[in-house]
């Protein structure tokens, strides 16, 4: 489980539509909450949207969430607390958004939908989270809620726990209830995500599972990402070489049945990113030496062939993806300049890569999702002089319907 979480009010909206830079001309860039809602630096990052274009949006330091759509900035309610921390971690196809929210004595897991936030509860302790993230990346990706308004997250039982701590176990919340997922008192557990089967991913101190209707399949691989029909995309991990490392290697679980799905050429570790629900899976490949991961190169896997996703063509060789949609777009950020801080958001569709470019005067931008209608959102900023993050929507002109 320690391994597992390693690698994983209306406002007026401040909304601009600028000529993206360093972009192609069919892309048009929205920035959509001017970088921060407060007078002092505050950074604001879009996370999650939906196929209506609605767009979650986290403001900090101290996480407001708010919710934006078509150039209107809803605040998302908070439970309560002293802080009024709120962090939104995933929308569904309703506009339900599931996240987290201080309420004074800890934090809880929330449902909301227009204007209604719906405290979620816990297992009997202090807290419940409905995601674990760390810094800009969440996990799961956005999928701790599905279209049937399940939510699944981890939470305090109230109890001892391994090591003396406070128990945890994961849960799934269904019509006010809140169901606990965990295999026994003796360990900890987590869930990261589900699925619109109602299936579960969940990580427990006796290693991985997918949960269905009360049973616990084990699975053979370090889970990353769930679809909607019961795959499950991961990574294998070899035994420790004299140095301690073990080697890592892609790969994709469906029905007891472990696809590997091997590395770029050249290389000889490879990790997944994301899957589709066609099956296609979005990764890293790495040289066998690049032991740090300091040297990305990404691809697609679809129908038993790893495809090399390109680069901008900066200086370094750096290209992560970090979504993937139905249509088979992918989007990540790859070095667009002359230093690997200077990485910008990408498409890549048919075999070709566009640069989504950043707003103007920045030199760094990174997409965190993309939706059925190919819109994508993320952050633009400059990381050299430390100017604030802007939360940004990337519309590319002229996509076909049908893609890959």
């Amino acid at each position: 489980m320690k391994k597992l979480l390693a690698m994983c009010s209306v406002l007026a909206a401040a909304t601009m539509f600028l000529a993206s830079a360093s972009a192609s001309q069919n892309v048009r860039i929205t920035d959509l909450a001017g970088g921060g809602t407060r007078g002092y630096r505050a950074h604001a990052i879009a996370r999650f949207i939906n196929n209506d274009g609605q767009i979650l949006v986290d403001v900090g330091p101290y996480s407001v969430a708010l919710l934006w759509k078509a150039g209107t900035l809803t605040k998302i309610g908070n439970i309560g607390g002293a802080y009024g921390y709120n962090a939104a971690r995933g929308i569904n196809q309703q506009g339900q958004i599931a996240g987290i929210s201080a309420t004074g004595h800890g934090y809880h897991a929330y449902l909301w939908k227009d204007g209604e936030t719906v405290d979620l509860g816990t297992l009997g302790g202090d807290k419940s989270f409905a995601a674990i993230c760390a810094g800009i990346a969440c996990t799961p990706w956005g999928h701790i809620l599905n279209d049937r308004g399940q939510v699944v997250g981890v939470s305090d039982t109230g109890t001892i726990g391994p090591g003396g701590g406070s128990s945890q176990h994961a849960f799934l919340w269904q019509d006010g209830t809140m169901l606990d997922l965990g295999l026994s008192a003796e360990s900890n557990s987590q869930a990261l995500a589900i699925n619109n089967r109602g299936q579960v991913l969940l990580a427990d101190d006796s290693g991985p599972y997918l949960w269905q209707n009360g049973t616990y399949t084990k699975l053979s691989l370090l889970p990353t990402a769930l679809n909607n029909k019961g795959q499950v995309a991961g990574t294998v991990f070899d035994e420790s070489d004299a140095e301690g490392f073990s080697p890592y290697h892609a790969s994709l679980w469906q029905n007891g049945t472990l696809t590997m799905l091997g590395e770029l050429p050249g290389d000889g570790l490879s990790t997944v990113i994301d899957v589709n629900d066609a099956g296609e899976v979005i990764g890293v490949s790495y040289a066998s030496s690049d032991h740090n991961a300091v040297h990305p190169r990404g691809f697609i896997w679809r129908n038993g062939v790893m495809t090399d996703l390109g680069t901008l063509g900066g200086s370094e060789v750096y290209t992560f993806p970090t979504a993937i949609n139905d249509r088979g777009q992918v989007v990540g950020e790859s070095v667009a300049g002359a230093t690997i801080f200077e990485r910008h958001a990408f498409l890549w569709q048919k075999g070709e890569m566009t640069d989504l470019g950043t707003l103007p005067g920045h030199n760094f931008s990174s997409p965190l999702g993309i939706n059925a209608r190919g819109q994508i959102v993320g952050f633009s900023g400059r990381y050299d002089t430390f100017v604030v993050f802007h939360a940004v929507l990337w519309d590319f002109q002229g996509t076909d319907d049908g893609v890959r």
